[in-house]
């Protein structure tokens, strides 16, 4: 439970600190040769209000971000360390150490995998939410919730996990070399 935990708000602080580069990334990503500066003042130049208020829009779907993140986080470390030490287990009553210490690359690897496959599944649906409000000014008005319902009703629930495939692809080793290398 520590390490699902400690990976859940490490994971969720982190991205949150960088939402607004990610906001501009967006931007870039969906405008026509727009540079990292330009970018950016495009999306300053959208912000509704006054003063400080206009700088909120840098942090557009911070609630889906903040909790996919957690939630996400929370699934890799944490089902990493149980699959791990699970598998580890298996081995030992299987075959002893010696068989155990064969296998203890393939078994992290896989409980690595596992693990953020898992966390990936969680994922996807926020990361839909979050897109959805960096990119749709009536999400961003309707706010995570409502967005959620709606895109779930008109859509189905398929629509929250498009890229599911292209993320799990990305992520899958990524954190194989992250948890184990």
């Amino acid at each position: 439970a520590g390490v699902s935990l400690s990976g859940a708000v490490a994971s969720s602080t982190t991205h949150v600190l960088v939402l607004p580069l990610d906001v501009v990334k967006t931007r870039m990503q969906t405008g026509s040769r727009l540079g990292l500066m330009t970018a950016a003042g495009a999306v300053l130049a959208d912000a509704p209000g006054r003063g400080l208020f206009r700088l909120s829009v840098f942090l557009k779907g911070l609630p889906p971000t903040a909790v996919g993140y957690f939630l996400q986080g929370g699934a890799k470390f944490g089902g990493y360390e149980a699959l791990k030490q699970e598998s580890f287990a298996r081995l030992r009553a299987a075959g002893g150490e010696e068989l155990t210490r064969r296998c203890q690359l393939p078994a992290m690897l896989a409980s690595a995998a596992a693990a953020e496959m898992a966390a990936t599944v969680l994922l996807a649906p926020l990361e839909v939410l979050k897109l959805r409000m960096q990119t749709d000014a009536a999400a961003a008005a309707r706010g995570a919730a409502r967005t959620l319902l709606h895109i779930s009703r008109h859509e189905g629930l398929g629509a929250l996990y498009k890229g599911l495939a292209p993320i799990a692809m990305r992520q899958v080793p990524y954190t194989m070399s992250k948890l184990v290398v």
